[in-house]
């Protein structure tokens, strides 16, 4: 967000496009990973959850 700012307050647009599109690149990565690993858990729990229900 640093550089965004920056590069608005130097009159550099396009650097500021640049900083924004990388910016948004790395929080959908980084949400993507996020979500797969909330997926991941959920099927952990799942299989935790039948075998305490196979103890039974």
């Amino acid at each position: 967000m640093r550089e965004i700012v920056q590069a608005v307050e130097h009159h550099s647009v396009q650097k500021a496009k640049q900083s924004a599109e990388q910016a948004r690149e790395y929080i959908s990565e980084r949400n993507r990973l996020q979500m797969n690993a909330i997926y991941e858990v959920i099927r952990l729990c799942k299989v935790i959850n039948e075998e305490d229900e196979d103890d039974y």
